[in-house]
């Protein structure tokens, strides 16, 4: 529920609540002249131009809005909505605003504390601005007088590259308003339908929305894509792996968009922990297609309280209120264009690559050809009287796996046991002692030596994250995840709950000699690569962006103390310390919007950090999956036991529905030599290019030149010169070696 209006006719916008998403009127769309040398005016004595080899940019001092005009392809980008391409009379007087606005300011009145949020838009709003002006930097302060708050943004041009920052020391509160978000340069680039391109966003491991017509579209709204995880923090009942079949994990805080031979790629580099990625399509609001980072200073949460009624039935009243406290710190996004060959999301790809190595926040580790195994060892069944575990894979039976593996030739393993602690999996926070059931410390090491012995890594899977109550060890109180209202994060039976990050990091500072005397090369964390979340806890608050600091504090300290980590998910903020990342996705969540899924996230990652998707024997179409993870360039990987699956029927790990080593070990074993014999040649190095040349017929191109053709339809292809049998793939290696 919720309103929405304006206030005296300044253009401002109220919603009550937390539901943003409306439909008004849509305005009539003209010729589309954006980007075109002829509406690129002329430059106004009181204009302010930064200049590079490359790139101009105009900040225009009457309209207070960008145009960033690109020397070398001659496009030009515009912050506000030209009046050529749109007809503005058509649209009512709340998306005029809004199209000629280079922020639009979300704020709350601090002092009612009841839970309204306005918005103001730059481009109608009654305020002062003061610029000034450095080498190739104009910044400029907005000062909104009525609300007693001031805003300030730094552009900078550096070569192929806008930054648009808002330091923290920028945003002044003085009276009884404070910000709430910031939605940065909304109209940025934005075209109608039937323009040439797409808007990129990181869904998963990338989707396209090409600027076309969608059915549903227009109702869609808002569609807010929370980097890093939802924006709520909740604890789900269901088991978080089978997750990977619905909404996935937007993983980099990065954007796009192409328009004919021209393109930019954002990537958010500051506050990129409190920021989503917001995408409208032609036909909300507006007939003009839009991908925009909106930044949240303050947050919204539900302060429900129960209240008896005259009947004397409960009833749970829901009330939102917002935070009093700003988020602190500085907000960055940077803006490269792209032109020509590179204008595409292979270029986006490679550009933000390179700015993470370049910038120490992704790091090239060892890639090599091996296989992935993991060894699901126990887990507790639930029983009337006494729970009854599961072993489905001791230590020994682990070991005759590996060593049935290498005698057939797989010389290079990755084995990570889950299920190993006391009590199995869903142990947590428990993770010692080691299942005496297992074998025990002992058997442990025993089998950690021999895998050391014969080139491969073991991992230990764990989890400091989530927290049963039965398994006790924690302290509901003082241990765990609070929300706004000050009540316990927890699911709908209460017997599941969130460890504070920083009991998290106390946890795993206390087992970490434990890790180390089983031997275990590195241990293999679930959850923290995939999801971050504030605190409330009045003793020891934590934001987002602390979480992910203490997540990084947790790697990079079990590396220095073990050698290697894994980490299942992949956000930004593990790249700099995973030797492997786990349950990386191979497809978008699926959205209306979305036309295809592209391996994005893979082309940022391949050549620096091997890792993989779905394990093999949980495919229902193993041929076409196996294609997949040659396209999405994942490792080889399964899920194994030494017991049947169905002994797991009753337990809640029973999604490993297919599991029996001896029915899968000749399937891995096959897998692992064709790709170190077709494709070794191609896993240390950057995918540079992923092209779709017909439909189900891809090409990867790779640093060297080298090539892989993948064709998923079921009859043979000749393309390009090579013909390429039904449902497989060919490998063209540099010096002109076909495989």
């Amino acid at each position: 529920m919720f309103v929405y209006g304006t206030v005296a006719d300044t253009g401002k916008e109220i919603y009550k609540g937390i539901d943003r998403n409306m439909q008004p009127e849509l305005g009539n769309v003209m010729a589309d002249k954006s980007g075109t040398i002829e509406e690129s005016g002329t430059i106004a004595e009181s204009d302010v131009v930064m200049e590079t080899g490359t790139l101009m940019c105009i900040y225009e001092n009457e309209s207070n809005n960008l145009i960033v005009k690109d020397k070398v392809s001659g496009y030009n980008w515009f912050s506000a909505v030209q009046d050529t391409m749109y007809d503005m009379e058509s649209a009512n007087k709340i998306w005029q605003a809004n199209m000629k606005s280079l922020f639009i300011l979300a704020y709350t009145d601090l002092k009612e504390d009841k839970g309204d949020i306005l918005k103001i838009q730059s481009g109608t709003a009654r305020m002062e601005v003061t610029l000034s002006c450095g080498h190739n930097v104009i910044t400029v302060e907005y000062i909104f007088s009525d609300l007693e708050i001031t805003v300030a943004f730094e552009f900078t041009l550096d070569d192929d590259t806008l930054i648009v920052r808002i330091p923290e020391n920028g945003i002044k509160e003085k009276g009884n308003y404070g910000v709430v978000s910031i939605e940065v340069m909304p109209f940025f680039g934005a075209v109608k339908n039937q323009t040439e391109g797409y808007i990129l966003i990181p869904d998963g491991s990338g989707a396209l929305i090409k600027f076309e017509e969608k059915a549903g579209q227009a109702v869609s709204g808002v569609q807010r894509h929370y980097i890093y995880g939802p924006e709520t923090v909740e604890v789900k009942n269901q088991d978080y792996y089978t997750e990977a079949e619905g909404i996935k994990t937007v993983s980099l805080p990065v954007y796009g968009m192409k328009t004919g031979d021209s393109a930019f790629i954002a990537y958010i580099t500051e506050g990129d922990t409190d920021a989503s990625i917001n995408l409208a399509l032609s036909g909300y609001g507006v007939a003009l297609n839009r991908v925009y980072a909106e930044f949240t200073y303050r947050r919204t949460y539900n302060a429900s309280r129960a209240q008896i009624d005259l009947k004397g039935t409960s009833i749970n009243l829901i009330d939102y209120r917002i935070t009093k406290e700003m988020i602190p710190g500085d907000r960055e996004i940077r803006f490269t264009f792209l032109r020509g060959d590179n204008a595409d999301y292979s270029g986006m790809a490679c550009t933000y690559r390179n700015y993470l190595l370049s910038n120490g926040k992704m790091v090239r580790r060892n890639c090599e050809m091996f296989l992935a195994l993991d060894l699901f060892m126990g887990i507790k069944e639930k029983r009337i009287v006494f729970d009854y575990f599961v072993k489905m894979t001791d230590f020994q039976q682990a070991k005759e796996i590996v060593e049935e593996l290498r005698n057939l030739g797989v010389n290079k393993m990755k084995v990570n046991l889950i299920g190993w602690t006391s009590g199995g999996y869903e142990s947590w926070p428990v993770h010692f002692p080691v299942e005496w059931k297992l074998g025990g410390v002992s058997g442990l090491q025993e089998l950690t030596q021999y895998i050391k012995e014969i080139g491969s890594r073991l991992y230990l899977q764990s989890n400091f994250v989530d927290a049963y109550m039965e398994n006790g060890r924690f302290s509901k109180r003082n241990d765990t995840v609070k929300y706004g209202n000050g009540q316990t994060v927890t699911n709908d039976q209460k017997d599941r709950y969130l460890i504070s990050p920083v009991q998290a990091y106390t946890n795993i500072q206390s087992q970490l000699n434990n890790f180390t005397r089983t031997g275990a090369d590195g241990i293999s964390f679930e959850r923290i690569g995939s999801y971050i979340y504030y605190d409330y806890n009045k003793k020891r608050p934590v934001t987002r962006e602390e979480t992910s600091d203490y997540w990084a504090k947790i790697l990079s300290m079990t590396r220095d103390r073990l050698d290697s980590v894994a980490v299942y998910g992949g956000n930004t903020y593990v790249l700099a310390y995973a030797d492997r990342l786990f349950d990386i996705p191979v497809d978008c969540s699926g959205y209306i919007a979305s036309d295809r899924s592209v391996p994005f996230y893979q082309m940022v990652v391949h050549g620096s950090i091997p890792y993989t998707s779905q394990p093999g024997n949980l495919f229902y179409d193993f041929d076409r999956q196996k294609l997949q993870w040659i396209e999405y360039g994942c490792m080889p990987y399964f899920e194994l036991t030494y017991e049947r699956s169905f002994n797991l029927k009753n337990t809640r790990y029973n999604h490993l529905f297919t599991s029996y080593y001896s029915e899968w070990i000749e399937t891995a074993s096959k897998v692992y030599h064709e790709f170190k014999n077709r494709l070794d040649g191609v896993w240390g190095q950057p995918i540079m290019e992923h092209i779709q040349l017909e439909n189900d017929i891809f090409r990867l191109t790779y640093e060297d030149g080298s090539r892989i053709y993948i064709n998923y339809r079921y009859d043979p292809v000749i393309i390009e010169g090579f013909e390429i049998k039904a449902m497989d793939y060919i490998a063209v290696l540099k010096g002109g070696v076909i495989k």
